[in-house]
C-alpha cells in the first residue's frame, strides 16, 4: 500500500511540473529539538534534492538523523505498488533508501 500523490508538482523546481512519484524525508535532532523537511519530487529532481537536504542538515550541524527516500505513487500505468516491508514508513509510501546523516 502506497500514500498516493495528488495532482501536484514537483516542489523541487518552480518551473517542473512532473508528478511527484517520490519523497525525500528528512529527520534530525538539534540538540533536543526534532527537525523534519519533506520535499515531493519528480525522479528528475530526487538525486540533487536528497543530497541538498543532507548539506543543508551538516551545514546546520543537525546531528542523530537520516534522509529517507520513499516512492510513493507509481506510474499512473502501473498497479499499486504492494511490498508489505517496504511501507511501514511513519511518513508515508515505501522507503527504498535512507542516507544517515555524519555525525
Amino acid at each position: 500500500m502506497t500514500a498516493t500523490a495528488s495532482r501536484e508538482s514537483c516542489q523541487a523546481h518552480p518551473l517542473c511540473d512532473r508528478a511527484p512519484f517520490f519523497q525525500a524525508a528528512l529527520e534530525a535532532k538539534d540538540g533536543s529539538n526534532p527537525v523534519s523537511r519533506n520535499v515531493k519530487l519528480c525522479a528528475v529532481h530526487l538525486g540533487d534534492v536528497v543530497q541538498l537536504l543532507a548539506t543543508w542538515a551538516q551545514e546546520r550541524r543537525l546531528t542523530h538523523g537520516q534522509v529517507t527516500v520513499l516512492i510513493i505513487d507509481q506510474s499512473p500505468m502501473g498497479p499499486p505498488l504492494e511490498l508489505p516491508w517496504l511501507c511501514d514508513s511513519p511518513v508515508g509510501g515505501c522507503a527504498f533508501g535512507t542516507i544517515t546523516l555524519a555525525k
